[in-house]
């Protein structure tokens, strides 16, 4: 019985952990964003399914729309993870002081 405490503290650990992930999901209605999501892009697949056929469009069209829609997304994302670390850098590097003095100091140096 000994062996089993440890796997039932871990258990119980998980699971709070995870009551703990869903009551802050709900805090902030990630599930309504979900739903939303998921209407909108049930929405947009029924829709190409009834357009494209009647434009008589190649099938290769479905996977080029969806390989750009994610590419996209992976560029937004990586694009925010640059500009976050472009205004951690600048806050390191900015000087006490220096905003008071203005644009002026900065052309000077």
């Amino acid at each position: 019985m000994s062996g089993l405490r440890p796997l039932i503290e871990k258990i119980r650990r998980m699971s709070t952990a995870l009551r703990a992930f869903w009551a802050e999901a709900k805090r902030r209605k990630v599930h309504r964003a979900a739903l939303a999501y998921a209407i909108v892009g049930v929405g947009v697949l029924e829709g190409a399914d009834l357009i494209l056929p009647a434009l008589d469009v190649p099938e290769w069209t479905y996977r080029l729309a969806v390989g750009l829609v994610l590419a996209q997304r992976a560029n937004i994302e990586e694009a925010r993870s640059v500009l976050a670390e472009v205004i951690d850098e600048s806050r390191e590097l900015r000087q006490p002081g220096l905003e008071a003095r203005g644009w002026l100091t900065l052309a000077q140096t």
